[in-house]
């Protein structure tokens, strides 16, 4: 009897299109219509679908079709040949409150533990929350905290900050999301001596992401002013490579490292890492101070593209965060990129995801728009403990106007404006103290295009 089973790695949530689909393992969304969620809600109730049961859920011409179907999600790991009693897989949904062309709640929360660090990395973008005198979570808000961010239909969770590894209670906050199977990351500078607690982790699918700088440990240290910042890094990526575990490094491209960035890969995969996240320095935070850092975008592009075929010969995948992704990677094709609308329409554009699918939490729970949006009270959307946060998302005045603001004919009219859909407006405004299109790196993105 030919019988498929919803995969473990598969998380979705019903929307009023449908369902949005992510598949843990490889990190990506998908968009399903109504008739695809309801398949995929028969499944999942029914523990499994027989070929030989269609016929008591679809007209018997559409049997064909719905095993063509159910064989291409077999092929896409939306689907598997065994059983897994995996609980959690399908999200709650607050969908029927939403009358918008909006998702009903993000998929993903970005999660600032604390502001504290032990370093004090010249490009840091959250220069200026580090170290502040901010009310952080308890461990008591652990279960409650995982338990609120489950009903409001969250996939996806991500510590960053200051440094997550500092935040006294971080265990019991990944314990707690591990018992409602989100998908979970955590970027890391390494600087720590915690191996129980590392090893926890990454035993359990947390995505480590550690922010390496340089093979080179002078240059590591002297971009993050902390002279054991290097051998700590470099020793608990070590320990998790012997165990064959995965790891990730993120490096950020610049003045300093761009010249032997070729070696610093090679270093790091022979210790067995087996995916690198490139970033670009964008001019703000600890950038503003240290201009000499920065690197033109063109320089960017070109490494970029050049250690794509590094990577390639290394057998290590290669990635970028954000905007930059869309200029080189290859899953996303050849410029210009064609977006699929109904994804564009509910997930933002490739330039700007503000307001539609992520959002960013403070220490204490308080919400904000996106990571270059976090420093001033101005931009606080609410709390993810107020009552009302749902309808805050669907009805505030605040989110209303970020969500839909309109790019100019500038914009609209730039043959690059596909790849590039007028970029990131927070950036723009923390350039000029004006958040709008088109981004204030215009000029630059065409001259490296």
């Amino acid at each position: 009897m030919k019988k498929f089973f919803l995969s473990p790695d598969i998380l979705y949530r019903k929307e009023t299109f449908g369902a949005v689909v992510f598949n843990k393992r490889l990190r990506q969304y998908s968009i399903f219509d109504t008739m695809a969620y309801s398949l995929l809600s028969i499944i999942n109730e029914n523990k499994g679908i027989a070929v030989e049961d269609l016929p008591e859920y679809v007209e018997d011409e559409l049997v064909p079709d719905v095993e063509k179907l159910l064989d291409e999600w077999l092929l896409c790991g939306i689907l598997g040949n065994e059983f897994y009693s995996t609980t959690y897989l399908e999200r709650p949904s607050v969908c029927d409150k939403i009358c918008k062309d909006i998702i009903s709640f993000p998929l993903e929360v970005a999660i600032n533990p604390t502001f504290i660090c032990n370093q004090k990395c010249l490009f840091c973008s959250n220069e200026a929350l580090l170290n502040k005198n901010i009310k952080e979570l308890t461990k008591d808000d652990a279960g409650e905290f995982a338990s609120r961010l489950f009903n409001l239909g969250v996939f996806k969770t991500y510590f960053v900050g200051g440094e997550p590894f500092l935040f006294k209670p971080l265990k019991f906050f990944i314990e707690s999301l591990l018992a409602y199977n989100f998908d979970i990351g955590i970027t890391t500078n390494g600087n720590f001596d915690n191996k129980d607690d590392l090893l926890f982790y990454a035993e359990n699918k947390v995505f480590l992401s550690f922010s390496v700088q340089s093979h080179i440990e002078s240059i590591h240290n002297s971009l993050t002013k902390n002279s054991l910042s290097f051998q700590r890094a470099v020793d608990n990526i070590k320990f998790l490579t012997n165990k064959r575990l995965p790891v990730d490094i993120s490096i950020v491209l610049s003045s300093e490292n761009q010249n032997n960035i070729e070696q610093t890969i090679d270093f790091f995969c022979k210790l067995g890492v087996k995916s690198i996240t490139l970033l670009y320095p964008f001019d703000i935070g600890g950038v503003k101070k240290h201009q000499n850092l920065l690197i033109s975008k063109t320089e960017f592009f070109q490494l970029a593209e050049q250690l794509t075929e590094v990577a390639k010969l290394r057998n290590v995948t290669l990635k970028t965060l954000g905007r930059m992704r869309f200029f080189y990677d290859p899953k996303y094709g050849p410029k210009p990129i064609k977006h699929n609308e109904l994804f564009k329409k509910y997930f933002g554009s490739p330039g700007c995801f503000l307001c539609k699918k992520a959002i960013v939490l403070h220490p204490n729970g308080d919400i904000y728009p996106c990571d270059f949006l976090m420093f001033e009270e101005k931009w606080k959307l609410g709390n993810i403990f107020d009552p009302g946060i749902v309808d805050s998302w669907e009805n505030g005045v605040l989110i209303d106007s970020l969500r839909n603001m309109r790019h100019p004919e500038l914009c609209s009219n730039c043959k690059y404006f596909q790849v590039c859909q007028g970029g990131c407006p927070a950036t723009t405004y923390l350039a000029t103290g004006k958040l709008s299109y088109p981004a204030a790196d215009c000029p630059m993105l065409k001259e490296a295009l």
